[in-house]
């Protein structure tokens, strides 16, 4: 966002002072290789977490890659010229619905998926479910395919996988509760992870779909090259508050979540006209909702907030919960977060928009919205 630039803006300055003596042109050529030097420093430390990154995402999709059944791997990669379907409500009826997104927002998919009848039952699940999902840049399709991996407490994991026309390809896991689900997806060649959303109804999944329209168009990358025309011109603010729980004092510890918010973060900051950026790791109950308190003391209803939490989830008697890592791994004792509670912390920011993000086990169906806000 400012990242360097007032440094920049002064040094250029400075330079053009012809006025300076021979003792301070020296002094700015020093200040100039010392500038040029760390930023060397800081781009070779970016393009290695970013190699780094983009090595472990393609080798976690080639370890799910194994696992994609024969039927699923045989749908996807079959070939065949497939009709575009130009908008969610034209898709079939009786299906399953989603729409996903890579994690910048420029890529935006939308399709649906029906059981294979033919497939054995699993707890009265299909076992493989096959589909289509289609980009909206007006020509890609993707095959997609499913397969239940277990059922349980109403819970419904699969293991989601396709291959688009674009040639991207993807693998990863998705969770489903009754109506509503949600997944996670990386692609083959390590650059993007996508994020699905499920829902048996057309209309839901295409108001989820137009958010993520609304808020890839909000704020376009400032070094993007492209010269476009922008009409929408927000006169609001822009806020991210970003928690990512690795270090567990008694659950498994996660190697993701920091990784995943300190990149978010760089990008956010670099790219985006953000006014601030919370970003809190390994967080507790009380710094959670400390930083809750932050966004709401700050935003006013003119301005756009980004939510991003990435730890462990869990379910318990039809309620899911955010997991702080001070946390026991029994219920109780009040260090949990039930995610109603944090309906009704995101119903105290003052906001035009707001999307919520949570890249954690069993609560991706908690939030389905909220009266007056655009979430």
């Amino acid at each position: 966002m400012q990242f360097l630039q007032k440094s920049i803006i002064a040094f250029i300055i400075l330079l053009g002072l012809i006025t300076f003596s021979q003792a301070e042109t020296s002094w700015i050529t020093k200040k100039k290789d010392k500038t040029e030097t760390n930023k060397k420093v800081e781009k070779k430390s970016n393009s290695t977490w970013i190699k780094k990154k983009i090595k472990e995402d393609k080798k976690e999709y080639k370890k799910e890659e194994k696992e994609i059944t024969k039927e699923v791997k045989s749908w996807i990669t079959k070939k065949s010229k497939d009709k575009y379907i130009d908008s969610i409500d034209k898709l079939p009826e009786n299906a399953i619905y989603f729409t996903a997104s890579n994690e910048t927002k420029d890529l935006l998919v939308y399709g649906y998926v029906q059981p294979d009848v033919n497939s054995k039952l699993i707890n009265g699940y299909y076992e493989t479910s096959k589909g289509f999902g289609y980009f909206n840049d007006g020509k890609t399709t993707c095959k997609i395919g499913s397969t239940v991996i277990d059922v349980s407490l109403g819970e419904v994991t699969a293991r989601v996988s396709g291959e688009c026309t674009n040639g991207i390809k993807f693998t990863g896991k998705s969770s489903q509760n009754q109506n509503t689900g949600m997944g996670f997806a990386k692609t083959k060649d390590g650059k993007n992870r996508f994020l699905f959303d499920f829902n048996i109804q057309r209309t839901e999944i295409a108001k989820l779909f137009d958010l993520n329209k609304k808020f890839a168009s909000l704020s376009p990358p400032k070094n993007s090259e492209k010269k476009t025309d922008i009409k929408f011109k927000p006169d609001g603010k822009y806020y991210a508050l970003l928690i990512g729980n690795s270090k567990y004092a008694k659950w498994t510890s996660l190697t993701s979540p920091e990784k995943d918010i300190d990149g978010i973060y760089k990008a956010l900051k670099e790219n985006y006209d953000f006014e601030k950026i919370f970003k809190v790791n390994d967080a507790s109950r009380s710094e959670i909702f400390n930083a809750f308190k932050e966004l709401i003391k700050i935003s006013t209803d003119k301005d756009y907030v980004l939510i991003y939490y990435s730890g462990h989830g869990e379910r318990t008697e039809n309620q899911a919960y955010w997991i702080p890592v001070e946390s026991d791994k029994d219920w109780g004792g009040g260090s949990w977060i039930n995610t109603k509670d944090i309906h009704v912390a995101i119903s105290k920011i003052q906001a035009r928009h707001i999307l919520l993000m949570s890249d954690s086990c069993y609560v991706g169906t908690a939030f389905k919205g909220l009266e007056d806000k655009n979430i």
